[in-house]
């Protein structure tokens, strides 16, 4: 069995099969956007700023 690491394609096995790679990224955008939003109204300085976890 022979496995290829590629640019395109992130596994490519010696069969043909092709592994696609994960996209933490664009999974997890929504949410981002939104927690940067909630972060950016907060006042600065504030407690509740200081306590977001992004």
């Amino acid at each position: 069995m022979g496995i290829d690491f590629g640019l395109k394609t992130f596994l490519t096995l010696s069969d043909g099969t092709q592994i696609q790679a994960p996209r933490y990224y664009l999974q997890t955008l929504k949410e981002l956007q939104k927690l940067q939003k909630q972060h950016s109204k907060k006042k600065k300085s504030s407690k509740n700023r200081e306590n977001m976890n992004i």
